[in-house]
């Protein structure tokens, strides 16, 4: 038999449950229902604690006075399967039943979802290619650059310095910038460029012991 005070609380959480339905953006109505769910969940943590307890008391007073009693009682425990979170959510199926279906898609307009895709799809297309990052290199901008190498330093292992490239002409500028735009395209570079030489110089005799 389901106890009185248990029935009315979750009265109210079903009662609260379909109002809350009915307008699901009232926030008070919203706080009002998650109270009484609270409540709800602690009074049947309660009573269930306070079932235990009478249950122990009757299976320790029958231990000794009425054995079949007490072993009658046991067995009902034993294959009793109740289930109280099961039992609470059947007080408001509704508000379960709406927030289960929260995100779904329904009736949507296929045309605008084709016109999404397709759009998507475009700015991918466009980004693929960027006129200022993917542009062809030019004469100019390579001899530009050409012209800021600084001069006295050491070659690397192609043994090529860059006085030699400062200072060839309009030929090697042709020959890089075509090199620069075969690599832009096909997007490999040559393997030698990751090659280099590395030489410690000492600066002073007192630090040739910070290289050891």
């Amino acid at each position: 038999m389901e106890d009185r005070e248990l029935a009315d609380v979750k009265k109210t959480v079903s009662n609260l449950a379909k109002l809350l339905r009915i307008n699901p953006y009232n926030l008070n109505l919203r706080n009002k229902f998650l109270g009484h769910c609270k409540l709800c969940k602690k009074l049947i943590k309660r009573k269930k604690n306070q079932f235990k307890k009478e249950i122990f008391s009757q299976l320790s007073a029958l231990r000794d006075t009425d054995p079949k009693q007490y072993w009658k009682l046991l067995k009902s425990l034993k294959y009793e399967n109740t289930n109280d979170k099961i039992e609470l959510q059947a007080g408001f199926p509704e508000i379960i039943d709406h927030f289960r279906h929260q995100g779904e898609t329904v009736n949507y307009d296929k045309e605008f979802k084709t016109k999404i895709e397709t759009d998507i799809l475009n700015e991918t297309d466009a980004l693929l290619f960027n006129e200022v990052t993917d542009k062809p290199f030019t004469i100019n901008e390579v001899n530009k650059c050409i012209q800021k190498l600084k001069t006295g330093k050491s070659s690397g292992p192609d043994q090529i310095c860059n006085e030699i490239i400062k200072y060839s002409g309009v030929v090697t500028c042709k020959a890089i910038t075509k090199l620069f735009n075969l690599i832009l395209d096909s997007g490999k570079y040559p393997s030698n460029w990751r090659k280099s030489f590395t030489i410690l110089i000492i600066l002073s005799w007192r630090q040739a012991r910070s290289y050891k």
